[in-house]
């Protein structure tokens, strides 16, 4: 059960299990974005692509958009070549695993002001 706080609510998300095989989109754009300094879109797709996972730049820019809403990135515009380059600081780059995208889901009763199912977490796979 959550703890109210004012407009807020506190609560325990379980952490979702995994059960994929092999590499995943976002454990390929981790890698590349924890080797290269700065980058643009276009350049993390190509560089997180291999032969068998081709990285489109519409799912980079999804992911890079959510690592930088959370905190893990920033975005600065190069005048000189007039496209953006983000950039992962220093103290997010926190180890090999990937972050995870997860959706969490719960039923909220406006009425009574309170969780009655959940909350549930699923990953979500670029």
């Amino acid at each position: 059960m959550p703890v109210n706080h004012g407009k807020m609510l506190r609560l325990r998300v379980p952490v979702p299990t995994r059960n994929l095989i092999g590499g995943t989109a976002q454990e390929a754009l981790w890698v590349a974005i924890r080797s290269l300094k700065t980058f643009t879109t276009r350049e993390l797709a190509i560089a997180a692509s291999t032969d068998t996972l081709v990285i489109q730049p519409e799912v980079a820019d999804r992911y890079l958009r959510r690592l930088r809403d959370a905190g893990y990135l920033t975005l600065h515009r190069d005048a000189a070549a007039k496209s953006d380059a983000w950039r992962l600081l220093p103290r997010m780059n926190t180890g090999p695993k990937p972050p995870m995208l997860v959706q969490v889901s719960l039923i909220f009763d406006r009425n009574q002001r309170a969780v009655f199912d959940g909350p549930h977490s699923e990953e979500i796979v670029l």
